[in-house]
């Protein structure tokens, strides 16, 4: 880290980051956990999927729908089906990420210039996955079928909110849930929250009617609230954020509400030893 941690600060607050969540700690969502084995010798981390009170617009995302522009008939053989003109946001996300990682480990790690694993035949062909030199996913990716529902919308799960109807499909945790990081690095990530609508960690451990309701953003750091310098330089962004009358505003400021009760001297210790990550 690029500034001198105060060592007796810093082991009080890694027995704070290791309480209980009800008691302002950290590690039961945040600490580092191993996960399922994805494929032989790699390894991941068990991180949780929940829903905190923070803003809902990058879930809702997940149902727009969007152009696929050069992903237009990209698929995934014998496990998706190709992608319309326009196709639904969490279709194309499915495609890309599950492409992306079966394509890199099916050529072991080397880049690839043939997208063996994410091309669809030309429209009116009939050509086959097989014909067209294209492979099924080995046994030690088969789990990456299951990473996305791909089930087409009538499959999908309906639900009703603001008066509009939604699909949802059924692998989709509960509306407005975000997977939790580990916080490795997390003093050079500010701001924070999934949206960074928080511009400290200080800022982060008061309750969501406290904090700042616009930050300007910049390079200016403030080592001891760990995160964005409230003064930055001139004809830096402004950022205006809402309260938790608005959570779909994409710049709500509320939820995460875990740590708010520590006392001062607590907040202090949490904030030195997590600028120790």
């Amino acid at each position: 880290m690029p500034w001198k941690i105060d060592a007796a600060l810093a082991t009080r607050g890694k027995v704070i980051f290791e309480r209980d969540s009800a008691e302002g700690g950290c590690s039961g969502c945040h600490g580092i956990e191993d996960g399922e084995q994805r494929v032989p010798f790699i390894k991941t981390w068990r991180t949780p999927v929940q829903n905190v009170g923070t803003d809902t617009r990058e879930y809702d995302v997940l149902t727009w729908k969007a152009k696929t522009g050069v992903l237009k008939g990209a698929f995934i053989p014998f496990a998706t089906a190709p992608l319309k003109e326009n196709d639904e946001i969490f279709n194309i996300l499915a495609t890309s990420v599950i492409g992306s990682i079966a394509e890199h480990l099916l050529a072991g790690g080397a880049p690839s210039t043939n997208a063996r694993v994410a091309a669809a035949p030309e429209p009116g062909s009939s050509a086959t996955p097989e014909s067209l030199g294209l492979v099924r996913l080995p046994p030690t990716l088969q789990d990456l079928l299951t990473a996305f529902d791909t089930a087409s919308t009538s499959e999908a799960i309906k639900t009703k909110r603001q008066g509009a109807e939604r699909a949802f499909r059924s692998r989709l945790p509960p509306w407005g849930s975000y997977e939790a990081r580990v916080l490795q690095g997390i003093w050079a990530a500010a701001p924070y929250l999934h949206n960074g609508s928080v511009p400290t960690l200080a800022e982060l451990l008061k309750p969501s009617g406290q904090r700042l309701s616009q930050f300007s953003v910049g390079r200016k750091y403030d080592i001891e609230n760990v995160g964005l310098a409230a003064t930055q330089e001139p004809l830096s962004e402004t950022l205006s954020l809402t309260d938790c009358s608005n959570i779909n505003s994409g710049n709500s400021r509320c939820g995460h509400e875990y740590g708010t009760s520590l006392s001062d001297p607590e907040k202090r210790a949490l904030l030195e030893h997590l600028k120790t990550l």
